[in-house]
């Protein structure tokens, strides 16, 4: 789900792709052959366009889940680059978060390789945005977005509204705050933000709305995105929710 997601955003945006994959320890021993297997993965250029194509005899080294990725990618010509992930996967995406403009990960769960106390620990830590898909397949027309009038909730809002516009998409706000005269003036900014980039969009304010309640707000709009300020309640609340996508940062 999460590789479908990331490729649908790819291609609408022609941005690139780095896969980050896990694979059992006992492959370590091709760890000096395979590329992205340094410590850091910042340590390394890839801006170099040669690095964004996978080369068959690199991809049959590769595991098999990673190797049919990279052929999805390279059937979609999509570029993309191929991280084997081996111990602590949370680390390494973290490290790879430096490298990106967008995290797309599977919806955290049991048995999804990633469980819910790590993906909120990555969404608060990551080094850009991360986007948690659904469990489902959506069709993508509509985002609803929480903003709280702080600085990171203006680079979040800017963020999710610039993804409106490359992706077409509708943006709902809502703005929250502890007094009416706070609500009005977080609505207004919000207006701000949100207008500079000619989005369809409409701007409401909660008095005294907690972020843990957004995403039941966003659902009852019939959004297909919620997004925020990194909040642990907000997040917790998201990834509860598996018929949303859930984006938060920075």
């Amino acid at each position: 789900m999460a590789l479908e997601q990331a490729l649908d955003l790819a291609e609408r945006v022609d941005a690139r792709l780095l896969l980050a994959v896990s694979a059992p320890l006992d492959r370590e021993d091709t760890i000096g052959d395979l590329p992205g297997m340094e410590p850091d993965p910042v340590e390394r250029a890839v801006s170099d366009a040669s690095l964004w194509r996978v080369a068959p005899d690199i991809s049959a080294e590769l595991p098999e889940h990673a190797a049919s990725a990279a052929v999805v990618c390279e059937r979609e010509q999509v570029p993309c680059r191929v991280f084997v992930v081996h111990g602590n996967v949370l680390l390494r995406l973290r490290a790879l978060s430096r490298l990106a403009d967008l995290l797309v990960s599977c919806c955290p769960g049991p048995m999804k390789g990633l469980s819910l106390r790590d993906g909120v620990r990555l969404a608060m830590t990551a080094s850009c945005p991360c986007l948690f898909t659904a469990t489902e397949p959506v069709a993508v027309r509509k985002l609803s977005a929480l903003y709280d009038g702080t600085p990171e909730g203006a680079r979040s809002l800017r963020y999710a509204a610039a993804l409106c516009d490359a992706l077409n998409l509708r943006i709902a706000v809502t703005a929250i705050g502890p007094s009416r005269h706070l609500l009005h003036q977080r609505m207004e900014e919000a207006h701000v933000i949100v207008v500079g980039y000619h989005l369809e969009h409409s701007v409401d304010g909660l008095l005294g709305l907690r972020p843990s309640e957004f995403p039941t707000i966003a659902q009852d709009e019939a959004a297909d995105i919620v997004a925020g300020p990194r909040s642990r309640g907000l997040l917790l609340a998201a990834l509860r929710t598996p018929s949303l996508l859930s984006l938060t940062g920075y």
